[in-house]
């Protein structure tokens, strides 16, 4: 992925030394698309490129980004949910970034920083904007009214761009966006090396002992990710209710990410009588190398645009 994306960088610029690319993506956290944007940030030569990463907040993708030494700025304003005095906020907080960072290119993570990136990248002149789609948002199950804003957001965001990056050949068939077709190709996205730790020290680190006592013989399904309305861990939750409800052997199932819905899913495993059988795990780094803990995997997305693959 890296090399693919240094060639897309270098296309239609001039020989000139440490060209400088500026990453935009809207929160600060450490989803998919956060580690996505961390690992092109770090895997660019520093002798060839200068990065920087703007993003809303100050949370994990910035602390590993500076333990890594690159540049980070802050937009004011950026929130996943729309506020019309939040967007002019993070409109024109992304104009002082890239009047200071001077910026050869700009890459796009996210719908919103899509449509406001792209909009600041042209009124600026940034000489090259990529956006990279990590699914896009008018795919969702929502009212049609919210799907034609969120089309009409992506398709100003795929005119401004010079290239659009889609993570998947579904979301390349599905982009919907006349005369942009030869805008949009696939990259997907790429699977670092990483470790696995052995099943028996996995759960002995994630879990207390009596928690594994008493699912020794039960079924351990996991899924990771945020916890918000696209995961849908609400349809998984009632799968695992449905299930333990007609079998002898049970699923215990284990959520690992954090997110604005975690309390209401808490609720839901409380009304369907199976909140000894649900274990909300929050946060954890580098949970890929935990997997051998479980027997099976579960990704529930209602819209998802390409998994970040975490099988070996």
């Amino acid at each position: 992925m890296a090399v693919q994306q240094k060639i897309l960088y270098a296309t239609a610029m001039h020989d000139n030394p440490r060209k400088k690319v500026l990453f935009i993506i809207t929160k600060s956290n450490f989803g998919g698309a956060q580690r996505y944007v961390f690992e092109l940030a770090t895997a660019l030569e520093p002798k060839t490129y200068e990065v920087a990463v703007a993003c809303g907040g100050n949370g994990e993708l910035v602390t590993r980004l500076q333990n890594e030494r690159i540049e980070t700025f802050e937009i004011a304003g950026s929130q996943r949910d729309i506020s019309l005095f939040k967007e002019l906020q993070a409109l024109f907080s992304l104009v002082k970034i890239i009047r200071t960072f001077r910026p050869d290119v700009i890459h796009l993570n996210s719908s919103k920083m899509g449509v406001l990136g792209s909009i600041v990248g042209r009124l600026t002149g940034v000489p090259k904007i990529v956006f990279t789609a990590h699914g896009w948002p008018f795919l969702e199950q929502r009212s049609l009214l919210w799907r034609l804003m969120a089309w009409l957001g992506s398709y100003l965001t795929t005119l401004l761009s010079r290239q659009v990056i889609a993570v998947s050949n579904y979301d390349q068939k599905h982009s919907y966006m006349p005369g942009c077709t030869n805008k949009i190709k696939v990259i997907h996205t790429a699977l670092s090396d990483f470790t696995l730790r052995d099943r028996t020290k996995a759960r002995e680190t994630l879990f207390p002992q009596d928690t594994i006592a008493a699912h020794s013989h039960d079924i351990w399904l996991v899924t990771h990710g945020e916890i918000n309305q696209n995961k849908n861990h609400t349809k998984a939750i009632s799968a695992v209710a449905a299930f333990n409800r007609s079998h002898t052997t049970k699923i215990f199932y284990v959520i690992i990410g954090s997110g604005e819905l975690t309390e209401a899913l808490r609720e839901q495993a409380e009304r369907e009588g199976i909140s000894d059988q649900i274990y909300f795990l929050g946060y954890l780094k580098e949970a890929r190398e935990y997997l051998q803990a479980f027997d099976m995997y579960v990704m529930p997305s209602n819209k998802e645009g390409l998994l970040v693959v975490y099988q070996k």
